[in-house]
């Protein structure tokens, strides 16, 4: 990227844009371009590449429909609500946090946002400039992307989540970073996790927030799946993190499920107990301050939803028919050579994990020539698990996202568990199975007959 030069005119320079720009990447949208162009060519798609509920044909319930009809003759659904978002409504959540045991809020701990994106960059955009915040490595690609475009002239401080326990979080790692690394400001956490499926046990994040006590930093937790869990128990921020300085990340997009309100808020616990953090959550409210306020409605109807008598049983439902699909997955992937098994626990995703030790010089398998012709531009330095991907969309039509896009090293897919039809979420499962062992197969050929080659 060429330096300004300041003997000419500011509209001679180039580029325009901030220069962090082209290390953003969302590759959940990014890979639709790709299926997109083979869709063109005669391929069928079968969309598994973003978890929107609506999209794939689960419908909020009749009576949550009722609510959000009866709030269209409400006035104040039209009007600004204030800028931190509606008082009855943070009122309402402030007291289910409390309920909980644990950290202690009122209505001026809560902020609401246009969704948690919206949240996530304007966090970001908080920070001092010289601040960074340690994520977890894999992480959902918003908070890797932002942490990215906040320090371009940096990588990404991370720390390591364990596939071979569960997606633990590696406490020596963590402690390692901030023993090294003094500009960092934030521990974050994705509970239960995006894109790994994995339910954080209440030992761990306790000891995460002892260790940011220790480190004097603040813990970040995204919360949005924490309504989407089963098999383990869900352990709120709230409720572990004591006097440790902690911003929630919550939202309504994958319970109710209601993606298209943009509605998500957060949640400050124990802003007295430093200084320096309770001015961030000052930051916080008056860059809302600059926007007026979030959307109306959907904060609107919250107490009322959340209140119902079927609003439980609601969650209940969802949580048991996506256990349901995590198991038919984890189930069609057992013994197969060169997967690393993955248990699946909350969100609504599941993965499959490539154990890069079984391959070296990664190889395209077989497949038509006009679907070639798209994908090449792509294949160049490629990493395995996008290979793959690539490969399950060309041979099955099955749009998945490669698990190497979310800020990690390790390799795999992440496809949702969404599909409604148990037959087609039955095909899909098997149809990943048979093609990766094709492309194991293949490449598995080609690596022998190197080894023979050579003698070993």
């Amino acid at each position: 990227m060429k330096k300004f030069n300041f003997s000419k005119p500011y509209s001679q320079q180039t580029p325009w844009e901030h220069p962090a720009v082209a290390e953003m990447r969302y590759e959940i949208r990014e890979i639709v371009n790709i299926a997109k162009q083979l869709e063109s060519a005669g391929l069928e798609i079968t969309w598994e590449n973003i978890g929107d509920p609506v999209h794939r044909g689960h419908q909020i319930p009749d009576w949550m429909r009722n609510i959000i009809k009866n709030s269209l003759n409400y006035d104040e659904s039209y009007a600004y609500v204030p800028s931190q978002g509606h008082v009855k409504t943070r009122e309402f959540l402030a007291n289910q946090t409390n309920k909980r045991g644990g950290a202690k809020i009122t209505a001026d701990d809560i902020l609401f946002f246009n969704g948690l994106g919206d949240a996530i960059s304007t966090l970001y955009q908080c920070l001092h400039p010289k601040s960074r915040v340690l994520i977890p490595s894999p992480v959902y690609s918003t908070h890797g992307a932002f942490e990215r475009f906040h320090a371009p002239d940096k990588s990404a401080f991370t720390y390591k989540l364990d596939p071979l326990k569960a997606w633990e979080p590696d406490l020596n790692d963590i402690e390692c970073q901030l023993s090294k690394h003094p500009e960092i400001i934030a521990i974050l956490l994705v509970n239960p996790d995006n894109p790994t499926g994995a339910v954080h046990d209440h030992d761990v994040m306790l000891k995460i927030a002892s260790i940011a006590n220790k480190y004097n930093v603040c813990l970040i937790v995204d919360e949005v799946y924490a309504q989407v869990v089963w098999g383990k128990k869900h352990n709120y921020l709230s409720e572990i993190c004591n006097q440790t300085p902690a911003i929630s990340l919550q939202g309504i997009s994958k319970d109710l499920p209601w993606p298209g309100a943009r509605c998500g808020w957060m949640e400050f616990y124990n802003r007295n107990v430093n200084p320096h953090f309770n001015k961030l959550v000052e930051a916080l409210i008056r860059m809302k301050t600059m926007e007026v306020c979030s959307t109306s409605l959907p904060q609107i109807v919250i107490p009322e939803i959340m209140s119902h008598e079927k609003y439980s049983d609601h969650l209940a439902s969802r949580a048991r028919y996506l256990k349901l699909r995590a198991g038919q997955l984890q189930n069609s992937l057992k013994n197969c050579a060169g997967l690393i098994p993955n248990r699946i626990y909350g969100s609504l995703f599941g993965m499959l994990i490539i154990d890069q030790n079984c391959f070296s010089k990664v190889r395209l398998p077989p497949i038509r020539n006009n679907y070639l012709k798209i994908l090449e531009p792509y294949l160049s330095n490629a990493s395995l698990d996008r290979f793959f991907t690539y490969y399950l969309l060309a041979s099955t039509g099955i749009c998945a996202v490669p698990l190497s896009s979310f800020h990690t090293n390790w390799q795999g897919i992440r496809l949702t568990l969404l599909e409604q039809n148990e037959f087609k979420f039955e095909w899909i499962c098997n149809k990943i199975k048979q093609t990766y062992q094709k492309f194991y197969k293949h490449n598995a050929k080609h690596r022998y007959a190197r080894l023979e080659s050579t003698g070993k």
